[in-house]
């Protein structure tokens, strides 16, 4: 998969999270600010990526905490929310 690839499902899974979080503000009070990372419950190479992605925010050691963010589909719990770090 190309980087430009995973930019765009990034993209496409962002926004459904950001829509999620503004119709459940309680998660946001819940995981508080951080920075998402986005996973696929379907799509190994997205993950994959995004596992590497994980690893690079790590190492600058800038960023506030991380969570990792893995839509289920489920249509009660569409969500499931992880601290990575």
């Amino acid at each position: 998969m190309s980087k430009k690839d995973q930019f765009q499902k990034n993209l496409r899974l962002s926004a459904k999270l950001a829509d999620y979080i503004a119709n459940h503000p309680s998660l946001f009070k819940k995981h508080g600010e951080g920075s998402y990372v986005v996973f696929s419950k379907t799509d190994n190479s997205l993950n994959e990526m995004n596992e590497n992605l994980l690893k690079d925010i790590k190492k600058e050691k800038k960023s506030k905490k991380v969570i990792k963010a893995t839509f289920t589909g489920h249509k009660n719990n569409p969500w499931k929310f992880e601290f990575a770090y």
